[in-house]
């Protein structure tokens, strides 16, 4: 019994290491990707962030959705404004400015989006698709964990936030699992043969 509990530590720190220095890993190879663009992945998902969105947000609330400081992403947001990716509109409350991307931060978003989906596609391309859909079932689960710690100022809330976010991720999982499944991550981008 003892020894069970010694692995599952073992383990747990094992997965948590390798999950920290995937992360970190990831994105210092999409930041050498994007480097001939001259944009880092912070500012990559800066500008996605303000690209798919139906309103534009506020500074704070694009501080929040990318979980970074106020102060790092007014930075953020000076630098693009600057390289006149993103302008700051007035609202009606003068005290808050909204990101907008401009025509030239649509451009390059396109750019950095093909940037970065070929840079995904070569990272997984040895990885087999169920194997990939299994480890991202596993995050997603994790996620169902953490997201209440996030989102929940109020503890009592953890437990019914967390099953409402698990079902509505389990039944998009259980829906992609009744499709047919290519073998790899490569063979997922080829166009099918008949």
């Amino acid at each position: 019994m003892i020894d069970s509990s010694l692995n599952a530590i073992q383990l747990a720190e094992r997965f948590e290491s390798a999950l920290r220095s995937t992360a970190r890993d990831w994105r210092h190879a999409v930041d050498r990707r994007l480097k001939h663009l001259g944009v880092s992945l912070a500012s990559w998902m800066t500008i996605e962030a303000v690209s798919q969105v139906h309103s534009p947000l506020s500074q704070s609330e694009l501080a929040e959705k990318l979980a970074v400081s106020s102060a790092s992403m007014v930075h953020m947001i000076d630098r693009l404004v600057k390289a006149g990716l993103v302008i700051r509109e007035s609202s009606s409350d003068r005290r808050v400015k909204h990101i907008v991307i401009t025509d030239a931060g649509h451009r390059l978003y396109a750019q950095i989006k093909d940037e970065v989906s070929a840079a995904r596609q070569q990272f997984l391309a040895s990885i087999e698709l169920q194997s990939l859909a299994h480890l991202t079932q596993l995050l997603e689960q994790l996620q169902c964990v953490l997201q209440p710690y996030h989102d929940c100022a109020d503890e009592t809330q953890w437990s019914a936030t967390s099953s409402n976010i698990c079902r509505r991720r389990s039944f998009k999982i259980s829906s992609a699992k009744s499709g047919s499944v290519p073998t790899t991550a490569r063979d997922s981008t080829k166009a099918p043969t008949s």
